[in-house]
């Protein structure tokens, strides 16, 4: 009687970079907080317009500063676009940039509760 040998079939383990998934799902909950923040602003600008407080003193400065802060969270978000292009480099730029993106997120969230009448 012969044995047979049956060839062993090798897994190949699957090897995954903790670090770089942490970063991804930091970036994830970034954007979405990006994209929350610019429809919650978004909805009170539609709010200033259509309510024609616009032509108001303060309702022209809620419009501005709303406006300011738009702007803000778009440079934010491309500044998280643009971490997500930069080959390997230093983990200060990309810190420094994280820190860029929360600071403007901070500021735009400042902006939303100091007026917050208009976001309803």
């Amino acid at each position: 009687m012969s044995k047979r040998v049956h060839p062993t079939k090798r897994r190949s383990a699957v090897v995954v970079d903790l670090g770089q998934f942490r970063e991804q799902l930091q970036r994830a909950n970034c954007r979405q907080r990006i994209e929350e923040t610019l429809s919650l602003h978004r909805d009170a600008l539609r709010g200033v317009f259509e309510s024609g407080l616009v032509y108001t003193r303060r309702g022209s400065r809620v419009a501005r500063e709303l406006l300011q802060s738009q702007q803000m969270l778009m440079r934010a978000k491309d500044l998280l676009a643009r971490e997500a292009r930069l080959p390997v480099c230093g983990e200060a730029v990309l810190q420094k940039l994280r820190q860029d993106v929360d600071e403007l997120l901070e500021r735009a969230s400042a902006t939303a509760k100091r007026h917050k009448v208009f976001f309803s």
